[in-house]
């Protein structure tokens, strides 16, 4: 959430101060989708193994050390997608362990179910937006 809050308010900044935005600009603070379906993923894995759909899943019964290889797993596959997104999760981390840890765990830490249910109605309006642009390719043709 983060990124998002900062990426915005750079890009609200930028159009206060310089009154047009600049492609440049914006193409540097533009969220990637790939973060977001990313996120959708991550937090659809943690869904299915805490309703059990996926016993196999279940991270949040498995031991600390293959807890945190998890979240480990998800920062670098996130700094891979978006740098920025990875940073603020290696941050998240960070603080985490530089702070108290009770009652919780680093997947709670990471996950936000609000950020969560966000990133998965804009993943499926990206690929809305995408069937919708190769369909009227297609009709043209």
């Amino acid at each position: 959430m983060l990124s998002f809050v900062a990426r915005t308010f750079a890009k609200d900044m930028k159009i206060l101060l310089c009154g047009s935005q600049s492609s440049e600009f914006c193409a540097i603070l533009a969220l990637k989708p790939q973060s977001f379906v990313c996120y959708s993923i991550f937090g659809a894995l943690l869904l299915l193994g805490t309703l059990n759909m996926v016993p196999i899943l279940d991270i949040y019964h498995f031991e600390p050390i293959m807890q945190n290889l998890f979240v480990l797993g998800v920062v670098a596959i996130m700094v891979y997608r978006d740098m920025m997104v990875g940073i603020f999760f290696a941050l998240s981390c960070v603080v985490y362990f530089l702070g108290e840890r009770e009652g919780k765990n680093l997947i709670d830490v990471l996950f936000c179910p609000y950020l969560w249910v966000y990133s998965v109605g804009y993943t499926f309006f990206v690929i809305f937006v995408l069937l919708k642009k190769h369909y009227e390719k297609r009709v043209l043709v």
